[in-house]
């Protein structure tokens, strides 16, 4: 669901954006992150072309459960 909402978030920066700044179709890019109990993914997607928009993954991050390391 979050590629489709990403891309819908870029349409509408598209379609709001005003004639003056001429930015091209690969100068734009919407983020967002799935929080999935003690994991964070970060999904990214831009459009290199007009008519092509690309979803790229990043590496998943997983907070521990136990603490390693304590302040004193």
């Amino acid at each position: 669901k979050l590629p489709r909402a990403l891309k819908d978030m870029l349409d509408r920066l598209y379609e709001n954006m005003p004639n003056t700044y001429h930015l091209e179709y690969n100068q734009l890019r919407t983020v967002g992150f799935i929080h999935s109990g003690l994991n964070s993914q970060m999904i990214s997607l831009d459009r290199p072309t007009m008519y092509v928009s690309r979803v790229t993954s990043y590496k998943s991050i997983s907070i521990g459960t136990q603490i390693s390391h304590q302040r004193k």
